[in-house]
């Protein structure tokens, strides 16, 4: 068994010049992987992964503008194939 045990390290971003207030906002820059395998027993899923970069725009604490772009592979039956996804978010804190 696995076990991870967190510490504080990521904590809410809030700018220190927000938009609304002249100010640029903040900008945060992420990046993510992924990978899965499908198969098990007799389910034949195949296998994925995934990398998305992603940008979140942080206007005011409680507003942010999100925008990421990811492209993914699926293989699976010995056949391979590629998509991509396109993301955006607006999301409101209350």
């Amino acid at each position: 068994m696995l076990t991870i045990q967190y510490k504080e390290a990521f904590r809410e971003v809030i700018p220190k010049r927000p938009v609304f207030s002249g100010g640029p906002g903040a900008v945060e820059l992420v990046a993510r992987f992924s990978d899965i395998d499908l198969d098990s027993g007799t389910l034949q899923g195949g296998k994925f992964k995934r990398f998305t970069p992603m940008v979140n725009w942080y206007l005011t604490d409680y507003l942010s503008l999100d925008a990421a772009y990811g492209i993914g592979r699926l293989d699976r039956f010995n056949l391979k194939g590629n998509t991509q996804f396109f993301q955006t978010r607006l999301q409101f804190e209350f």
